[in-house]
């Protein structure tokens, strides 16, 4: 593949990365219509409490685990391709599901048919992940890769935004005229319908092309292969700063969904429109970043993105009930700048630190490494809110909320991640 290949397609690959946008439009509808406060939402309409519907929000992250096996068994080429097609139609479809079965069952059968449902889910999605992502790296040469994942975000933050908005309508209106689980049917039709053009983009990309085969190859034994990114000591690097932004974050996001709503007292309209206006201003962020083609590696990317994160948690913990309406729009604005950029950067800076072939098990072992330690950050949380309600904490005559000192928290893990990964990067240790 020419490295230099345009995005128009001189390479003979640009349909297929135009699909991939489609792809990733279709699958950030989904994702965010099974995240954030539509799930915490839906967990407590079950009866869930926030302590374990936080808990339940991170299966995504622990889901990881499944990401090295994901990779072993994609393979490459037309295999890839039908691997993930396959898993990508069934877990999408498990994701309608999630929204509409359990409301058909028993009310005490319900919230642990909503988590089995979520946990395969996510499990066949994680899977898929490794194989994909090295799919759309390969058909994505170096001469593109930055202009194309700005336009890939772009379309990621656009349809996500949208699809949260309309369904954020549809949940607050029959939640007004009490039956929000018509408003759940819907928006699980709205799921199916997303799956089935997301399959379909899938179905016309082509698959990526295999490295030339050399004549005898030595065979590679499953534990090797798996423990390759483990032996490369700048690779290690990567995963342990990954591994501190992915505690830090998951000690604090998965709780503040239920915050939002129960403590706050923030509507679902209220924070679907700050989720739109978020969206909106992560596109405008892409588009600037765009123009100006910094100067300076993905690394440097990685260490601005969540150094910005860290500052807007800070400002989260800030918030109380009464002001919270006016006072959101703060750490939302300061956390979009963030946000933007750190999923393109996270991805591109694990890409660029990867040697040899096997990208897809290198891809599947920093998830599964930073998964586990996230998961381990949520049950952190976890107990760092019970003990706030068990030793409360008071802070000018106001009571200090088990999630105000996850944030806290989370600003301080994020900000060492950052801290670390500029030294990193100083010493030359990372690309």
């Amino acid at each position: 593949m020419e490295r230099g290949a345009g995005q128009t397609g001189t390479d003979g690959y640009g349909k297929s990365r135009s699909l991939f946008l489609a792809e990733v439009a279709c699958a950030s509808a989904i994702s965010n219509l099974v995240a954030g406060v539509l799930l915490s939402g839906y967990l407590d309409h079950l009866g869930i409490s926030p302590k374990l519907n936080g808990i339940i929000s991170a299966i995504p992250i622990i889901s990881t685990v499944f990401q090295p096996l994901g990779a072993v068994l994609g393979g490459q080429g037309m295999r890839c391709k039908r691997f993930v097609v396959a898993f990508a139609a069934l877990h999408r479809l498990l994701f309608a599901a999630f929204y509409c079965l359990p409301l058909w069952l028993r009310v005490d059968a319900r919230a642990a048919a909503a988590v089995l449902i979520f946990g395969c889910s996510n499990s066949l999605a994680a899977l898929i992940t490794p194989s994909a992502t090295n799919w759309l790296m390969e058909l994505t040469p170096d001469g593109v890769r930055q202009e194309y994942f700005s336009r890939r975000e772009i379309a990621l933050v656009g349809m996500g935004a949208a699809s949260s908005l309309v369904m954020g309508f549809v949940l607050q209106y029959f939640t007004g005229i009490q039956a929000p689980e018509q408003g759940y049917h819907i928006l699980a039709g709205a799921i199916l319908a997303f799956a089935v053009l997301n399959i379909l983009s899938l179905a016309g990309i082509r698959p990526a092309p295999e490295p030339p085969r050399q004549a005898e190859p030595k065979k590679r034994a499953a534990g090797a292969v798996l423990l390759a990114p483990l032996r490369d000591v700048r690779f290690r690097r990567v995963i342990a700063v990954i591994c501190l932004y992915q505690f830090g974050i998951q000690c604090a996001l998965p709780f503040w969904g239920i915050h939002t709503l129960a403590t706050l007292k923030l509507s679902y309209l209220y924070l679907t429109v700050l989720n739109v206006a978020v969206s909106l201003g992560k596109v405008l962020v892409l588009k600037v970043w765009l123009k100006m083609r910094p100067a300076g590696g993905w690394s440097q990317v990685c260490v601005f993105s969540f150094a910005a994160i860290a500052a807007s948690h800070l400002l989260n913990a800030l918030a109380l009930e009464g002001m919270a309406v006016w006072y959101m729009l703060i750490p939302s604005a300061c956390g979009t700048v963030g946000w933007a950029l750190v999923g393109m950067a996270t991805l591109n800076f694990e890409y660029d630190n990867m040697d040899g072939t096997d990208r897809a098990v290198y891809i599947g072992m920093v998830a599964v490494a930073s998964g586990l330690v996230g998961f381990l950050g949520t049950l952190a949380g976890g107990v760092l809110m019970d003990l706030a309600a068990a030793w409360p904490l008071v802070l000018g005559g106001r009571p200090v909320s088990g999630q105000q000192l996850q944030m806290v928290l989370s600003c301080a893990l994020v900000l060492g991640a950052a801290g670390y990964l500029k030294r990193l990067a100083k010493r030359g240790s990372v690309r």
